[in-house]
């Protein structure tokens, strides 16, 4: 009887170590996703406001009022409800642009990709699903945005 509740204890402390470090690791990925969005946020914000000053800052109130989240963390996340708020919010060809030059663009430069521009906002207009699969693919191939 002693064994068997040795043997128990032994399955339940391994058992609690592999979840405890599936919880870390987790936890770990979580946290450099975060980090990497607020680099490419940091990125974004910087380039835009060098290009258009005062457009990224309305394109988050209208992010933030419309999903609670920012546009970024929509444009890897969730790109088929960025696309839908832009296109309320504007025409198609204002949409283009947002896209291309203002989140896309500081992005495909930071890592050295820009002819990548027109096929990714192809993705992002016709098929938002295979644009997220291929942005993150970008972005964890990089590993992270270094310039």
């Amino acid at each position: 009887m002693n064994s068997i509740s040795r043997d128990n204890m032994n399955i339940h402390n391994r058992t609690t170590r592999i979840g405890t470090s599936q919880f870390y690791s987790g936890s770990y990925e979580k946290e450099l996703q975060d980090k990497q969005i607020n680099r490419v946020i940091n990125i974004i914000r910087e380039y835009a406001n060098k290009i258009s000053p005062g457009l990224y800052a309305t394109l988050e109130l209208i992010c933030k009022n419309a999903s609670g989240k920012d546009c970024v963390e929509l444009f890897l996340e969730n790109p088929n409800r960025l696309r839908d708020i832009l296109l309320k919010h504007g025409d198609p060809y204002l949409v283009r642009f947002i896209v291309k030059h203002i989140l896309l663009k500081p992005i495909l430069l930071s890592i050295g990709l820009e002819e990548l521009e027109n096929k990714l906002y192809d993705l992002f207009a016709n098929n938002p699903l295979e644009f997220k699969s291929k942005i993150k693919e970008l972005l964890q191939h990089e590993g992270s945005l270094h310039k």
